[in-house]
């Protein structure tokens, strides 16, 4: 199959297998992921599923995951409640074994807690790479239905599982570069590049604390650098651990933006490469003699607006994540942004031919915002 552990693909998972790519036809059979030795980063192979002897599947199939495969579920508790049993039971009886499951352990062992607080559904956040700078909660508290929790547990799961998810190898961590700085439009600047990067890099060891001002409008852009010898396709994205959305709250600075830069209604990614295209060019090129490679987002020749951090009113501390898939093959990771649950407003001789080398990796920046004192 098509698709390898930088799509998601884990063991135990189970594909319905269709002949055409229309499912509205009947399935040819079922084939499932049977170790992890399978999985390569980009293929995996399928097996037969115990008691199944063939799969009448000629020349092209069409693979639909129906059942997630191990690591996939969300880690889930949920406390003892008359008000809250009869809300858990109806969801466990509707969970999507396609996409999403949910295991119910103790509070020690959970990603997400939910609780009553007066008449009100609470979600406490028990990731400790959050809880350590002070954020326990999502600051939101929902009327006590089915209606209204299942759309955050869903949600939850999603986030969790695509935030969690990683190359375990680790093979481009010392060879990628994250810079995170302010920009400014500068009078003096290129004229075709206006916006330019100024201070110093704000990324320091894996966390980037900002301090905002509603009254300042700081803006800040990202260069990636690339010192591996590998081309490389990035896609990067911003999960909010207060709303549980996927790059899909950040909005550009309105006031500095200049009248020949197109501002998007909303970024769906901070940077996805186009994967629609045969012939893409690579966006994060490899180290060469003249330097490493790079890829701005937020300023440079690309054109794109720099991006704006806010504090929601009633918070005073806010933690993200920056996240970096890094392929060295396009991947459509189109799949991963989501809106939030909750109700919120790129010599002369021929060279040697070489064997391309299937990587992938990630790259996970925490974003620490905190209210300016007095704002």
């Amino acid at each position: 199959m098509d698709a390898g552990s930088a799509h998601g693909i884990s063991n135990g998972a189970e594909f319905t297998i269709y002949q055409e790519p229309d499912q509205k036809t009947s399935p040819v059979g079922k084939l499932i992921v049977v170790e992890d030795k399978n999985i390569g980063p980009f293929t995996t192979t399928l097996s037969l599923p115990d008691g199944i002897s063939e799969v009448a599947l000629t020349g092209t199939g069409y693979a639909l995951q129906t059942k997630a495969g191990e690591g996939e579920e969300l880690r889930l508790n949920v406390e003892a409640n008359h008000t809250l049993d009869p809300i858990l039971e109806k969801f466990l009886s509707h969970t999507d074994p396609a996409r999403w499951q949910v295991s119910l352990v103790e509070k020690e062992k959970a990603e997400l807690a939910i609780s009553l607080d007066g008449d009100k559904v609470v979600f406490d956040i028990l990731n400790p790479q959050v809880t350590q700078f002070g954020l326990t909660r999502y600051p939101f508290a929902l009327e006590p239905t089915y209606d209204a929790v299942f759309p955050v547990i869903r949600a939850a799961a999603h986030y969790h599982w695509h935030l969690r998810r990683t190359n375990t190898k680790r093979v481009l961590q010392n060879h990628i570069t994250l810079d995170f700085r302010k920009v400014e439009e500068l009078d003096h600047g290129d004229e075709l590049n206006p916006i330019q990067p100024v201070g110093e890099n704000l990324n320091v060891n894996g966390i980037i604390e900002l301090v905002i001002d509603p009254n300042s409008e700081d803006d800040y852009g990202i260069k990636i650098i690339n010192n591996s010898p590998l081309d490389l396709y990035p896609s990067l994205f911003f999960f909010d651990n207060s709303t549980l959305s996927i790059s899909k709250y950040r909005l550009p600075s309105e006031k500095k933006v200049r009248t020949h830069f197109r501002r998007p209604p909303l970024i769906a990614s901070y940077y996805q490469p186009p994967t629609a295209l045969k012939n893409l060019d690579v966006p994060l090129s490899k180290k060469t003699a003249n330097g490493p490679g790079s890829l701005t987002i937020g300023y440079g020749s690309g054109g794109e607006v720099p991006y704006n951090y806010f504090m929601r009113d009633g918070q005073d501390i806010d933690v993200g994540f920056l996240k970096l898939f890094l392929t060295t093959q396009p991947v459509d990771y189109s799949n991963i942004p989501q809106s939030s649950p909750f109700e919120v407003g790129d010599r002369a001789t021929a060279p040697r031919k070489e064997k391309p080398r299937l990587i992938w990796d990630t790259i996970l920046v925490q974003v620490v915002q905190r209210r300016a004192p007095g704002a």
